[in-house]
């Protein structure tokens, strides 16, 4: 629990996406009150790479999903500083886990991309090919905050399938 940093040494490093949808490397709850700052290289976002083989995205930032959740107050927060995310792909899901966000799924609280790149991620049946923002949960009142500054999202691809999901 509590803010962690992870510094990344220049390099590739692939992960193996997980066949029922969820994100190849974690999720971020807020079960367990996280802040995760992921840092590479500012000055080239594209000398730290996490690419993935087979199906999964890489992170979940999942905030409160029901009314019954009040006890997780924290709200989770990643922040990538200087990474690229390429290759994911969001695998169909169920009607409990929307098909969005290839690279990253926001479920609730708060992500900072900052000098980083997200390309060539899918989400070839739901919304946001590389950044997905789940609003389907309407039984309470989500918070999001999704900041992307000096960053490319370049050659993500997605297909909407409904219209309660939303991203890029």
């Amino acid at each position: 629990t509590g803010a962690q940093t992870i510094r990344v040494p220049p390099g590739t490093y692939t992960v193996t996406g997980m066949q029922d949808g969820y994100s190849a490397i974690w999720g971020i709850g807020s079960n367990e009150p996280r802040t995760i700052n992921i840092v590479g290289s500012v000055e080239d976002p594209a000398a730290v790479v996490i690419q993935t083989t087979g199906l999964g995205g890489v992170f979940e930032v999942s905030g409160l999903r029901t009314a019954n959740d009040v006890q997780f107050r924290a709200t989770p927060a990643l922040s990538l500083f200087g990474v690229t995310i390429r290759g994911a792909e969001r695998p169909a899901g169920s009607s409990t886990l929307p098909e969005l966000g290839g690279a990253i799924r926001v479920d609730g609280g708060n992500l900072l991309v900052y000098r980083s790149i997200l390309r060539d991620n899918r989400a070839p049946v739901g919304d946001g090919g590389a950044i997905g923002l789940n609003r389907r949960f309407e039984t309470i009142r989500r918070r999001m905050n999704v900041i992307v500054e000096e960053s490319a999202l370049l050659d993500n691809e997605a297909t909407a399938s409904t219209t309660n999901t939303g991203g890029n």
